[in-house]
């Protein structure tokens, strides 16, 4: 039997371990089956420093660790939307108050790179995002409250243990939130590639 030549071995290991940590972001989020929408080729060189400053989750183990995540976004006139979930030591995040654990966020990235947060809302439990779409106007988010939820001076007030919420965002403030039930969630946020 003729031993392996270390040779071949080693650069085709190198090339396969680059190319599991490329997509392992996609499957570690359990996304692999979800049409990625925007990629690096969408935005500019400022967008992608900045989603890099954000120093956002790539895995489930990163998000549990407090890390910024983004679960939808969309591009407007060449400006990145973007909605998740962020926690009190999040980066950019440091002059905002948080509703409890891990709240939502919606935010929009320049052409040049600047990083605003348009708005943050949540209960005093985890929060999620599911869908972010834009609407007339402006844009609508839906997702997951554990008790009451705030959107500045509107509120959702619930007995329940997780809410199942919708709000509209329009001309530069919530103009309604609604306790909805949970298959009205669209399922159907634009992704963005995470491996920046």
């Amino acid at each position: 039997m003729r031993w392996l030549d270390f040779r071949i071995i080693v650069p085709l290991a190198s090339i396969s371990l680059a190319l599991l940590l490329a997509i392992s972001p996609l499957f570690l989020l359990g996304e692999a089956d979800k049409q990625i929408d925007i990629t690096s080729r969408d935005l500019t060189e400022e967008q992608i420093f900045e989603l890099q400053e954000l120093e956002l989750a790539r895995n489930e183990a990163e998000a549990r660790m407090g890390f910024t995540t983004i679960t939808g976004a969309f591009l407007f006139e060449g400006e990145l939307y973007v909605a998740g979930t962020w926690e009190s030591e999040g980066v950019k995040f440091e002059s905002k108050q948080n509703y409890g654990v891990r709240d939502c966020f919606v935010g929009k990235i320049s052409l040049n790179g600047t990083f605003t947060i348009i708005e943050v809302f949540g209960s005093m439990g985890r929060d999620s995002i599911i869908d972010f779409e834009l609407i007339d106007g402006g844009f609508l988010v839906r997702g997951f409250f554990h008790g009451d939820g705030g959107f500045n001076e509107m509120k959702i007030v619930s007995e329940k243990d997780e809410t199942v919420y919708e709000a509209h965002w329009r001309d530069g403030e919530w103009d309604g939130v609604w306790e909805i039930e949970e298959e009205q969630l669209q399922r159907k946020s634009k992704k963005i590639w995470c491996g920046f």
